[in-house]
Order: structure tokens, then C-alpha cells, then sequence
């Protein structure tokens, strides 16, 4: 994966991954991490995949940011079926 930025003290992401911060990590890569949400404002089962490096937001990074998005569907994390939720395969 192409180099994300250098880890920075004011990212509350970057502070979980490099300072210890408070997080409930679902699963760890190399190079990125899996999180449940703190915040109420996601549905049930939701996860944050992030990038081990600071990237701004999506856009300015994405092949990082994408490369991340293939961790977590590659291990099954981002289809919301294959979690013990609510939500169900989409009916075809």
C-alpha cells in the first residue's frame, strides 16, 4: 500500500492507532485496523476501517483509502450480512 502521511497528535483516529486512545479494535492488518464506533449516530454492526498513517480524508488518499476499504471486505467485515445484525442479504 502507498505510504499514508506521518501519524498526527490532533486526529482522533491517529490517536487510537499510535497513542493508545480508547477503541474496541474488531480486527488489525499491518497496515490498518477495524473499529467500532464510539458515537451513536451509526447503525448496529457498523465499523470504522482506517489507514495505520494519517490521511486526510478519503479523497486526498485514494488508493490508501481504498486499498483499507479491501481489508475489510476481503475478511467479510463490510458485508453487514455476515455479522450477527438485524440486516439481512438483500433480496434479489
Amino acid at each position: 500500500m502507498p505510504s499514508p502521511g506521518a501519524p498526527r497528535p490532533d486526529c482522533p483516529f491517529c490517536r487510537i492507532i499510535h497513542a493508545g486512545a480508547p477503541a474496541r479494535i474488531i480486527h488489525e492488518w499491518h497496515d490498518a485496523l477495524a473499529i467500532v464506533p464510539r458515537g451513536g449516530d451509526c447503525t448496529e454492526d457498523h465499523l470504522l476501517a482506517l489507514p495505520c498513517g494519517h490521511v486526510v480524508d478519503f479523497a486526498t488518499g485514494p488508493v490508501v483509502s481504498a486499498t483499507v476499504q479491501l481489508r475489510a471486505a476481503g475478511n467479510g467485515l463490510a458485508l453487514p450480512w455476515s455479522h450477527a445484525a438485524r440486516e439481512q442479504e438483500p433480496a434479489r
